[in-house]
């Protein structure tokens, strides 16, 4: 039985790139200023979960210090990944519930974060979030999408995770049309783009996309984007 374990930490220059059979995916991490292709924001999963080969992670820092709260975070998303037999709902919904306590743990010293996780299973995308999150799918025929906009529960408030009350991880699937490209970031990019410009910069490719997004925010102290681009298998 496999289960998702995590892969070595990339080192090198920031918007590292990594080519897989139905997934190109492009991400850097910013923090103090300087950029790192994954540390701390983004994590990458591999090994076949549900019939997920890869599964990709953002945490976005609202309070306490940020490698501290991200190590917290990941750790707890880990130990959720270890455990056999969930289904990728589930995982995602023990791996955020998972972080929650965790950082419920440090209440005191107010440590709060949210986190994005995201997955292809056969041709669906997954995208499940908990707290402060962009997440948005762009394609050519159905422009820019939130995936709050098509959920029930659109109206809930994004506690963050760590925080007093109750925690609502939300979780969309959308199928997987040609040439979608799904958007993870810190909400402060949506701050400095609004929806029309930004579809025009996701018209790039992922990797053009991450290099648009890396101009836009190159002088934030912590900062965190990552854009895939999803082919159904057998493309």
């Amino acid at each position: 039985m496999q289960v998702l374990t995590p892969t070595p930490r990339y080192t090198g220059a920031a918007l590292d790139k990594v080519l897989m059979t139905a997934v190109a995916a492009t991400g850097f991490s910013i923090h103090e200023g300087r950029a790192d292709p994954w540390d701390p924001y983004l994590r990458r999963w591999e090994g076949g979960r549900d019939g997920a080969d890869t599964v990709y992670g953002i945490v976005e820092i609202a309070s306490g210090p940020a490698t501290d709260v991200a190590g917290v975070v990941w750790d707890a998303v880990d130990a959720a990944f270890a455990e056999p037999r969930l289904s990728i709902t589930r995982l995602f919904n023990q791996a955020l519930t998972n972080a929650h306590e965790s950082l419920s743990d440090y209440a005191a010293r107010d440590w709060k974060a949210g986190v994005t996780l995201a997955a292809m299973r056969g041709d669906e995308i997954y995208v499940a979030w908990a707290g402060p999150s962009l997440a948005l799918f762009t394609s050519e025929t159905d422009g820019l999408l939130r995936p709050s906009q098509g959920g029930d529960d659109s109206d809930l408030l994004d506690v963050p995770l760590g925080a007093e009350g109750e925690l609502t991880p939300r979780l969309v699937r959308r199928p997987v049309a040609p040439e979608v490209e799904l958007v993870l970031s810190w909400t402060s990019l949506s701050e400095r783009v609004n929806d029309r410009a930004l579809e025009a910069l996701l018209a790039a490719g992922s990797d053009g996309s991450a290099q648009a997004i890396y101009r836009l925010v190159d002088n934030e102290r912590e900062f965190a984007a990552l854009v895939a681009r999803f082919r159904p298998q057998g493309e």
